[in-house]
């Protein structure tokens, strides 16, 4: 039996499964990010902003240094050659 598509996604009602379920969900797009770059040898970069909007962003990786050089790198792309791909 396949899968279905889902509409729209469920909500979770209690706060602290929200921070459950997004803390799992976090650590696998960290891990998928590592993944990536590591198999793939490109540099990523991930921002991810908390449910509660409260709390700072989570950044991947977490090395300030090469977050702000490919964010840079990014940044100094023009809107054309982002389009692109």
């Amino acid at each position: 039996m396949g899968r279905r598509k889902l509409d729209e996604a469920p909500s979770v009602g209690n706060k602290k499964n929200l921070m459950k379920s997004f803390n799992k969900k976090k650590s696998y797009i960290d891990k998928k990010a590592s993944e990536l770059s590591t198999l793939c040898d490109v540099p990523v970069c991930v921002i991810i902003y908390g449910p509660n909007g409260d709390e700072p962003p989570c950044i991947w990786p977490n090395e300030p240094q090469r977050f702000n050089n490919i964010l840079t790198r990014y940044m100094n792309t023009s809107s054309e050659d982002r389009n692109k791909r």
